[in-house]
């Protein structure tokens, strides 16, 4: 009895764990950072500090360096906080159409969050707020 008890536990951790790794498939996490990368390295070619060609390379060369951490991080994030079939749910939607386009603009949208963050007048006004709300000293 116990045997079987252990034998479903371990199926479950296995189903659990091919989910995770469909989903992270599905969301091509290297091309995913080298697009959020050759959008910030695209500053770098506008000062005209490195070439077109090199941005590319550069946002490559960091998601190899950087894609195995995210990877593991990832995997033991979503066996935190999603059930299997959550997972499943997951891997559903971005397996269509419109999960697809999803995973293609998160990087649009990420990069725009990312410009908020940078706009003078907004910076100022986080300013301002982190201030007001410090501790006298």
């Amino acid at each position: 009895m116990a045997m079987a008890l252990v034998c479903v536990g371990a199926s479950a951790q296995s189903d659990i764990d091919n989910e995770i790794d469909k989903l992270l498939s599905l969301q091509d996490v290297r091309q995913t950072m080298i697009d959020a990368m050759s959008t910030q390295f695209q500053a770098l070619v506008k000062m005209g500090q490195i070439a077109e060609a090199k941005a590319k390379t550069m946002a490559e060369e960091c998601a190899d360096v950087m894609v195995p951490k995210c990877l593991e991080i990832q995997k033991k994030l979503y066996k935190e906080y999603y059930t299997l079939e959550e997972l499943k749910e997951l891997n559903k939607f971005y397996a269509s159409a419109v999960g697809q386009k999803t995973l293609k603009l998160a990087v649009t949208f990420s990069s725009s969050a990312l410009q908020v963050a940078a706009d003078p007048e907004v910076m100022k006004k986080i300013q301002e707020i982190t201030m007001k709300h410090l501790m006298p000293q």
